[in-house]
């Protein structure tokens, strides 16, 4: 049955006469990254699944993709667990450690939804306490943090029974990147574990889990990465695995299922089988980052500031974010409503995605973006704005 792609949603402008500004929710994969998928997919076809050459294969694929995302964060592959999403590696860790009822979680107000889920389930089944730093008030000029009054209102926060934190890096709704490195110092001195969602951060700006010195940081492979959705990993620091419990598990997991020993690694979290196709293309997206490096990052915060400044041509809008740290840029206008400019902004052909909380308009910019598309976005806010 073939799938209906006349979804009753509006009609979008034709691939190629949209400028896409939306890498924070998925990023668009090379036609090398597509290639990966679909060559391993064919030889897997061709040989068969149950094939020991293509399951030996298999194995060796996943060990490189660990090596791969260990690269990119400074891990080593022992301390990463492939997953499915930054989603599924926070599940791992907030059911993973041992919490007792009456147990506290701290996070801010900026947290994405789906992680929240997370944290409200825990609260029924688990009896966990949560609470939230209110980052309104700490958010000053161009959407920095003011680092001492947060470290203030932590403080004020952390008792005996304050177990995890969790924030993430780069807040999904403002583009603020949060000082994970002084904040992590901070959670040590109080024996408070750390969680970091790396949704926002990962291969949009540099990433050193042991500068950084968290415990836990949960990342995507489907964002800025560019590589295929349903790709991620999850950084479990060596001396904290043992810490955690195996919540669910496989064959992967396992020395042996006769003893129920587990692997001593980050891999011992993973179950069982996953989508090696798509982990191919992975490879391949990490490849092309890692061949980039800086010069992708710089050109991220060049075009972001370029477009920054087409929008700072208006008087009536006022910005979230600042464009010179990365490559998120949240506004809103003073004179039209936010869900217009969402709308017309579709309509228009530019990708992006609203955030209701804030009443605004976010754009996520890449990399690559050609002088017809500053040209486009250029003319559909003069459009819009003027």
């Amino acid at each position: 049955m073939a799938i209906d792609l006349n979804l009753n949603v509006f009609t979008p402008v034709s691939a190629e006469n949209q400028v896409f500004l939306n890498y924070g929710v998925s990023g668009k994969c090379s036609s090398e990254v597509v290639s990966a998928i679909y060559q391993r997919l064919i030889l897997e076809s061709n040989y068969g699944g149950g094939n020991p050459y293509i399951q030996r294969l298999r194995q060796e694929t996943r060990r490189l993709a660990r090596a791969k995302f260990a690269e990119v964060i400074n891990a080593s592959e022992s301390e990463i667990m492939l997953t499915s999403s930054t989603t599924e590696g926070v599940n791992v860790i907030s059911n993973g450690v041992k919490f007792q009822p009456g147990d506290e979680v701290i996070i801010t107000n900026h947290e994405h939804y789906s992680c929240l889920v997370t944290w409200k389930n825990l609260q029924v089944t688990k009896g966990i306490h949560i609470k939230t730093i209110d980052l309104s008030t700490l958010l000053v000029e161009d959407g920095k943090l003011n680092l001492e009054l947060f470290l203030e209102k932590l403080t004020g926060l952390i008792s005996h029974r304050t177990k995890l934190f969790f924030c993430s890096h780069i807040l999904y709704t403002t583009g603020t990147e949060m000082p994970i490195e002084r904040i992590c110092e901070f959670l040590r001195s109080k024996n408070v574990l750390s969680l970091i969602d790396g949704a926002q951060s990962f291969a949009h700006i540099e990433v050193d889990v042991k500068k950084l010195g968290c415990d836990f940081y949960a990342v995507s492979g489907a964002k800025w990465l560019c590589g295929p959705p349903g790709t991620a990993a999850l950084y479990i620091r060596v001396d904290k695995q043992s810490e955690l419990e195996h919540t669910y598990c496989g064959y992967v997991s396992v020395t042996s299922s006769e003893t129920l020993e587990f692997e001593i690694n980050a891999s011992s979290f993973e179950v069982s089988t996953i989508n090696i196709p798509l982990l191919c293309g992975t490879i391949q997206a990490i490849d092309e980052y890692l061949i980039q490096g800086k010069e992708k990052l710089e050109r991220i915060r060049r075009n972001a500031s370029a477009i920054y400044q087409f929008l700072a041509a208006y008087d009536h809008i006022n910005f979230y974010s600042s464009y010179s740290s990365n490559g998120i840029i949240t506004f809103k206008s003073t004179k039209i409503a936010y869900e217009e400019v969402f709308k017309e902004f579709l309509e228009k052909g530019i990708v992006c995605r609203d955030i209701s909380e804030l009443e605004a308009v976010r754009l996520t910019v890449p990399d690559v973006l050609e002088s017809e598309d500053f040209h486009k976005i250029r003319k559909v806010m003069q459009n819009i704005f003027s």
